[in-house]
């Protein structure tokens, strides 16, 4: 499986979240008084986040692979934060009841992605930290 297969299959993932969250946030509009409506810009800035964490980590693979030996680092914390967005993305969009709990930890997560990431010279480890400080910015404000 080649870079471009791996990277759209793990984009699938974000989309059918996005999507699902798009059609969580219209019938929470029809069946609500705009005062309690649904905020989901964490849960599609988490989404956005996810799909450039994943892309970083094939980056970073391929860096590895090509000798470049300081990049395990990167690879584990943006796969950590891939995992944790993608939790943060779901849970945020259905309003579950650990959204608060994985928000901070999302929050989090995407702090130390950014000060990692930010190391690194290659586009994508720096596409990757500008998502991140998106998802932080959007999910703070939505504590």
């Amino acid at each position: 499986m080649d870079r471009r297969n791996v990277i759209s299959a793990l984009a699938a993932a974000p989309a059918a979240v996005m999507a699902s969250t798009a059609v969580r946030a219209d019938d929470h509009q029809h069946s609500h008084s705009h005062t309690d409506g649904l905020d989901l810009r964490c849960a599609l800035t988490c989404s956005d986040c996810v799909a450039h964490c994943e892309n970083c980590v094939a980056a970073c693979l391929e860096a590895l692979a090509d000798g470049m030996d300081d990049m395990m680092d990167c690879i584990k914390i943006c796969q950590d934060c891939a995992d944790i967005c993608r939790a943060c993305a779901a849970s945020d969009a259905r309003g579950g009841p650990m959204s608060a709990s994985i928000m901070k930890l999302c929050i989090e997560s995407c702090k130390r992605c950014v000060a990692e990431c930010e190391k690194h010279d290659h586009s994508e480890c720096q596409a990757c930290a500008k998502a991140c400080r998106a998802c932080i910015e959007a999910c703070q404000a939505e504590q």
